[in-house]
């Protein structure tokens, strides 16, 4: 049987449908963001999941993003919308406190330090870190149960991170 344990609730084979709602960094405030747990909660899911990240380690200070994608600087997006670990606490004590799971999506060694700080019960990586196999194995080496986007991933892709990941 597959299956793995996040806080108090079983997912995989056998086990209900594990829905997550994708909070992301889709909020301007800590008070939206509350809102939006609040809402999630309401349509009856088991958990939420964030991004965290840091502008510094997730982009570069000369890059914008692509005019089909709205064009600016990807670095004054992402220092707008990073998270502290007081509102990650904030954050995640909300969810817990309507028995939601909560997690987030690492984007560099750092924030999963600070998930590991606070007490986060699982890593959900992002498509992006596929291939990334010093981060994954970083993240597996920490014990906790992973939830891994394949994305475009081709089959090789996916067995390799696979087998990184399990060694």
């Amino acid at each position: 049987m597959r299956e793995i344990k996040i806080r108090q609730k079983y997912v995989g084979d056998n086990h209900s449908c594990y829905i997550i709602a994708e909070i992301g960094y889709n909020f301007n405030t800590i008070e939206e963001g509350i809102a939006t747990i609040d809402a999630a909660a309401e349509c009856g899911v088991d958990a939420v999941k964030f991004q965290t990240f840091r502008a510094e380690t997730v982009t570069s200070r000369l890059i914008d993003f692509p005019d089909e994608a709205g064009g600016g600087s990807q670095f004054d997006e992402f220092i707008r919308y990073e998270m502290s670990k007081e509102q990650h606490i904030k954050l995640f004590k909300h969810a817990n406190n309507l028995d939601l799971d909560v997690f987030s999506t690492p984007s560099y060694y750092d924030d999963a330090e600070l998930l590991m700080q606070i007490g986060v019960p699982a890593f959900k990586t992002g498509a992006d870190d596929l291939t990334n196999l010093p981060f994954l194995e970083y993240l597996a080496k920490k014990g906790l149960p992973m939830i891994v986007s394949t994305g475009m991933g081709t089959m090789a892709e996916v067995a390799t991170t696979v087998e990184t990941i399990l060694s």
